[in-house]
């Protein structure tokens, strides 16, 4: 999968990639003022129990907040708060090369300039 941006004014302008990756899984989740719900991780105790759902709160909420680029939970919260309203439903994308697929969603690398 190749991720790209218009540099300029759309299709009169060169693309950038932003991210050249093959995708690795889609989770749905939810974001309320408590924190994220997502499906537990594969091979987790809480889904060797049959949860159906894992919630991230503090540290964990943290963490994932941080492999999205956000400063921490607060500030992603605030931010889905004000772009979507709350609660917000929608998918979160782990790339296969990304260290932090194990916490939260990617993170971009620099980004690199393409002709086409």
């Amino acid at each position: 999968m190749s991720l790209r941006m218009w540099s300029g004014k759309p299709y009169r302008s060169k693309q950038r990639v932003l991210l050249e990756t093959k995708l690795d899984r889609i989770e749905v989740i939810r974001i309320d003022e408590k924190g994220i719900i997502k499906p537990p991780g594969e091979g987790s105790i809480l889904a060797v129990m049959g949860q159906k759902l894992c919630v991230l709160e503090g540290v964990n909420a943290d963490r994932y907040a941080q492999a999205d680029g956000f400063k921490d939970w607060n500030e992603m919260r605030e931010w889905f708060k004000a772009e979507h309203g709350l609660p917000f439903e929608g998918v979160a994308l782990y790339w296969q090369n990304d260290p932090s697929s194990a916490t939260g969603p990617a993170t971009p690398p620099e980004r690199k300039e393409d002709s086409r």
